[in-house]
């Protein structure tokens, strides 16, 4: 694991600055409840050092691309990009004949419900005329 150096450390041949780092290993302790054991510098000129907790934080290990790497990968999501572009396209074209499609459908619907309504509208007249005749011809 590596830590960074976050305040000076005198020592008898030199200085931790702050910033410096340094591949480091928890330093054992014949104490096995000890919860903030220091570091050990297990690296370079100052291998065998310890450095308190308080002087320096863990620093995460972050991946290093290499340029083809980086080629590959901002390569790989431009695709998977376009791919997502195509497919939404698709999509879009799908949902706009369905509206199409719905509205051709509403507007039959709409007439169907007018000639219906014309129709009942007929009917209870033709009815009505029908009883009023029987009516007079009762009569």
């Amino acid at each position: 694991m590596k830590i960074k150096i976050i305040k000076d450390i005198r020592l008898g041949h030199g200085w931790l600055r702050v910033g410096d780092e340094f591949s480091v290993r928890n330093f054992p302790s014949s104490n096995l409840f000890t919860i903030n054991n220091p570091y050990q510098i297990i690296e370079g000129s100052f291998s065998g050092v310890v450095v308190p907790r308080e002087f320096c934080i863990l620093h995460s290990e972050e991946k290093a691309y290499t340029e083809k790497e980086w080629n590959d990968l901002k390569e790989h999501h431009l695709a998977q990009l376009k791919k997502e572009r195509e497919q939404t396209a698709i999509f879009q074209g799908l949902a706009r004949k369905l509206t199409e499609e719905l509205q051709k459908k509403n507007k039959e619907n709409e007439r169907l419900d007018f000639f219906v309504t014309v129709l009942s509208t007929a009917l209870k007249a033709s009815c009505e005329a029908i009883k009023t005749l029987k009516e007079k011809k009762a009569n």
